[in-house]
């Protein structure tokens, strides 16, 4: 497991980001955040950046973040390290507000 690594959410109409640091690689969790279809959602520019996997285009919904148990990730399917800004600078606009 690897940070930014996409991986097949659970409902199988959106992707999960991995967002937790190499140094946490030893928990049992890893710190999510869904990738849903951009189907006409408003987004919030720096909170909601979108990105394309498999030809599609994907919102971050960063304000969705949370904790799953790394064994319900399965094999990733992308990694979206080259847009390591846009995702870091999503997080901190949902927790520092800038």
């Amino acid at each position: 497991m690897a940070r930014f690594d996409v991986y097949y959410g659970a409902s199988g109409k959106g992707y999960l980001l991995d967002c937790q640091t190499e140094i946490l690689k030893d928990f049992d969790t890893r710190i999510v955040v869904p990738l849903l279809p951009h189907s006409g959602m408003t987004a919030v520019t720096r909170l909601h950046p979108t990105f394309e996997i498999k030809g599609q285009q994907y919102i971050l919904s960063t304000q969705l973040i949370f904790a799953i148990p790394r064994n319900r990730l399965s094999k990733p399917i992308a990694n979206l390290s080259k847009h390591s800004f846009e995702i870091i600078d999503a997080l901190d606009m949902l927790i520092s507000g800038y």
